[in-house]
């Protein structure tokens, strides 16, 4: 049973077992207070191993600037753990490290306890979660600012994850960064099911391609950055039963491409954040909140408001409100709705991203929308730059599509009968391709 694919990297190449990870977490020596890893089985090792010893462990991704880091965990005291140097990974507080005595997993003692279940593995393990007092600190992704650090205990992280016999054959595409909520969201619902997890982030287009095929992967949960750069035109997918989409707003041409590539994909979006879990989930970009939990999930000021109930451990200790204002801005389409379900509501935008161009706020989703209907654009970024005069004016880069031929007098000709003047790009660059964060959003920062 615990012989079953854990994870995978074709890049590596690597394969490992469940059997082999907890033969890892049961020898390892000790556990850092943080790592900083692009060896994502380092980091699921490490995770596992600190909620088996209810330690605290931050995870940092590899790709964040020192000075960001510097900020949250500098004051530690202790160096990271890192994959530039395995014996770093025997650096930590003495809390962390039994020495003397020979180590017992809790997760294997649960799993001895559970045999006779009738699902000995997902029952053990959620009694894991949920009796761990570790704390996990990840950061968030900065799209409102400065990256903040939240600290999550397993049974938060592990919130949304299902389990059950439709879930046991499940195949996941890894296409975040597990030092992210939404990767952390993809290894719990895998980890609590023994489905396997084969790794798409970071990697080439070839060998994402080659991973999905090989490996017979069935889930995909990414971005819809992620969505657009995997799916290039000749790659469809059939075997892939469920594709899910969250983190940002999906450009208007999203549905399209995922129908090609995904056959036989149903579709779902999901609203979650690094300091609340995951929430709500919905088939389009219509959200519904349940009737339990109309007084946690609210509409403040045109911003979606969570009850700090709901709140990451970290979050809730310095939340001095009832409501924690996430920074989406929401257009409610139904604030009555039924029995079952109250609030119903689509996201528009981040507040931080909004634009203001001499006192009037321009979207730059809309923005983006209006320019991908423009034949030979195949993705747009839309940001603002600071201006003497406005304030901020409108600047877009833009990623042709092969053969296309268009200048940037002709885009705005085009922009001119669906924008106002003010929402107008002022600033038209073309680009190769578009920037994303750490942790595969589009980057509207300039």
């Amino acid at each position: 049973m615990h012989n079953r694919l854990f994870y995978c990297d074709l890049s590596q190449p690597q394969r490992v077992s469940y059997s082999e990870l907890l033969g890892e977490v049961l020898t390892l020596p000790a556990i850092p207070r943080w790592i900083q890893s692009g060896n994502f089985y380092e980091l699921f090792t490490l995770l596992v191993a600190a909620i088996d010893r209810d330690a605290s462990l931050i995870l940092v991704n590899e790709a964040l600037p020192q000075e960001t880091i510097s900020n949250f965990v500098g004051d530690l005291g202790d160096s990271p753990a890192s994959d530039a140097s395995s014996q770093a990974l025997n650096k930590s507080t003495t809390a962390h490290t039994e020495t003397g005595q020979e180590r017992q997993c809790r997760l294997l003692v649960e799993l001895s306890m559970a045999n006779e279940s009738d699902s000995p593995w997902s029952n053990a393990v959620q009694s894991w979660l949920h009796n761990s007092k570790a704390r996990i600190g990840i950061l968030t992704s900065g799209s409102g600012g400065r990256p903040k650090l939240v600290e999550h205990t397993p049974a938060s992280l592990a919130r949304g994850v299902r389990t059950g016999p439709n879930y046991a054959n499940h195949v996941w595409g890894l296409a975040y960064h597990p030092t992210h909520f939404a990767g952390l969201q993809v290894f719990f619902q895998a980890f609590c099911n023994q489905n396997a997890m084969i790794r798409l982030f970071g990697l080439d287009a070839p060998t994402m391609h080659a991973s999905i095929e090989q490996e017979a992967i069935t889930h995909i949960s990414a971005t819809p950055t992620f969505f657009k750069q995997l799916c290039v035109p000749e790659a469809i997918f059939p075997q892939v039963t469920q594709i899910t989409s969250g983190g940002e707003l999906a450009p208007s041409n999203l549905a399209s491409i995922l129908q090609q590539a995904f056959p036989s994909a149903s579709r779902l979006n999901v609203y979650a954040s690094t300091e609340a879990g995951s929430l709500l989930a919905s088939e389009g970009d219509l959200f519904r909140v349940p009737s339990r939990l109309t007084d946690q999930i609210k509409v403040i000021d045109g911003q979606l408001a969570i009850h700090r109930s709901l709140l990451a451990t970290s979050v809730q200790e310095r939340c001095d409100d009832e409501f924690y204002l996430t920074g989406d801005e929401v257009e409610v389409i139904d604030s009555q709705g039924t029995d079952d379900e109250r609030l119903a509501f689509r996201i528009t935008s981040r507040r931080s991203d909004m634009i203001n161009v001499g006192g009037y706020k321009v979207n730059p989703v809309d923005v983006e929308a209006a320019l991908l209907r423009i034949g030979g654009i195949e993705d747009a970024r839309v940001y603002g730059r600071e201006n003497s005069v406005t304030g901020n004016i409108v600047c877009c880069d833009i990623v042709l599509s092969a053969g296309a031929s268009l200048n940037s007098k002709r885009i705005r000709q085009a922009l001119s009968g669906s924008l106002l003047d003010y929402q107008l790009p002022r600033i038209i660059q073309f680009v190769h391709q578009l920037p994303t964060t750490a942790t595969g959003k589009r980057d509207r920062r300039v």
